[in-house]
């Protein structure tokens, strides 16, 4: 699949990669994630709201958590658990932006929240997860930003990808597709993430990542570059099937 059409909510391509509704109309929060072309992609930033979970009084208040695009294989957006906030509380004198979090790179992938995380040696925390286009993936403290930690997905020797001739990413492509939360995998949970890289030759990977959601380190012996073939004759066939080419 063309890297313009993978600009995408989750690892199956189903659209654009922002909190909410498809972007319609003001006020949603699709429209506090959307990429800005004018920021120095070296140091993006991007704004936290005072989401559902934020807005609860307590650091550690349970809230709804996000573990995939949209919040469900459905990919709804809804939070049918929401009980506190209304039309009538959510206005600009009660509900707004809470901090700015500086990243390494642009944010396309949905930022994902799990409440109550015990990370080692920091304590519990409600922690919002972030993937960069730098091949980046971040764990912050939900309740104020602060970092809890940082990895690059990136092999020795190896940079993020070229844009490919891509209007919609640019100008690297990493981690594009919303990643997925599994909170009953591996020891501590995981979070399974996909990006995208090239070598100093040129040469492109296309790795699945599985890190563990307390420390962000490798599990499972991963990550895995992603290989695949199946019956065909389009581009890249050889003898009857076509096979997965990690620069498309």
């Amino acid at each position: 699949m063309p890297i313009c059409q993978r600009v995408a909510g989750d690892s199956v391509p189903r659209g654009r990669n922002f909190i909410g509704n498809g972007g319609r109309g003001r006020n949603r929060i699709s429209d506090l994630f959307r990429r800005n072309d004018a920021w120095d992609f070296s140091l993006a930033t991007f704004l936290i709201f005072s989401f559902p979970f934020l807005a609860r009084g307590s650091s550690l208040a349970a809230g709804q958590n996000v573990l995939t695009w949209h919040n469900n294989n459905a990919r709804t957006g809804e939070d049918l658990h929401e009980t506190i906030l209304t039309p009538a509380n959510v206005k600009p004198s009660t509900f707004g932006k809470l901090f700015v979090i500086h990243v390494d790179g642009k944010v396309d992938a949905q930022p994902l929240y799990l409440a109550d995380v015990s990370i080692p040696g920091k304590g519990r925390h409600n922690v919002l997860y972030v993937a960069t286009e730098h091949d980046s993936v971040y764990a912050f403290d939900a309740d104020n930003g602060h970092e809890l930690w940082h990895v690059s997905l990136l092999k020795p020797g190896e940079v993020p990808s070229d844009n490919r001739g891509c209007g919609q990413v640019t100008p690297e492509i990493g981690v594009t597709t919303t990643p997925v939360m599994d909170p009953a995998s591996g020891p501590h949970g995981t979070i399974y993430v996909v990006a995208m890289s090239k070598s100093s030759s040129d040469q492109y990977f296309q790795r699945l990542h599985a890190l563990d959601l307390t420390t962000g380190k490798e599990e499972f012996g991963g990550p895995g570059d992603i290989r695949a073939e199946y019956p065909g004759t389009g581009d890249n066939s050889k003898k009857g099937m076509v096979g997965f080419d990690p620069k498309q």
